[in-house]
């Protein structure tokens, strides 16, 4: 008696569909991560430029004097331009700043950050208590300032300021 065997020479149907599923669903998982990488390292670089667009201003307000040697009112002085802050002379001009898109303090835009919002804001705070803000003069003003790039706060800010600071030469 002789039995007979055939030799399979290709593969079914079945086992395509199958394989064909498996690769499927290690591309989608694959994808899945590659895209919340990315998106990931998107909100890291924005971050980062928050910070670093944040810090520009900031530096910019703590160069200041505290209040305006001539006439100490606070907020903007008469004469003094809020398109400009090349005439901005003092720590609380920057009260209730806001420029979108963010520029230099010579009017000049800053390349690259056409889709950003730079905001700052300036008010006395309780010398004691550094959280309780004043509505009159403490020798101490808080300044905080803001990043934000689509609506999204990338970076904050926060520096005191006291009338008795001096700079270093």
């Amino acid at each position: 008696m002789r039995i007979h065997t055939t030799k399979r020479r290709g593969i079914s149907l079945l086992e395509v569909v199958i394989s064909i599923m498996l690769v499927s669903i290690v591309l989608i998982g694959s994808l899945r991560a590659a895209s919340t990488l990315l998106l990931s390292r998107y909100v890291d670089v924005n971050r980062i430029r928050g910070e670093l667009l944040a810090e520009v201003l900031m530096t910019e307000i703590l160069n200041q004097s505290y209040e305006d040697a001539v006439n100490p009112v606070f907020g903007m002085e008469s004469g003094e331009n809020t398109s400009n802050r090349n005439s901005y002379d003092d720590v609380d001009d920057y009260q209730t700043f806001t420029e979108s898109p963010p520029r230099s303090s010579t009017n000049v835009a800053l390349s690259g950050f056409g889709q950003w919002t730079w905001t700052a804001n300036v008010q006395w705070v309780d010398p004691v208590d550094l959280a309780t803000p004043s509505a009159s003069e403490t020798d101490v003003k808080k300044i905080s300032v803001t990043a934000n790039t689509a609506g999204i706060e990338m970076c904050r800010l926060v520096a005191f300021r006291t009338i008795n600071y001096e700079a270093a030469p």
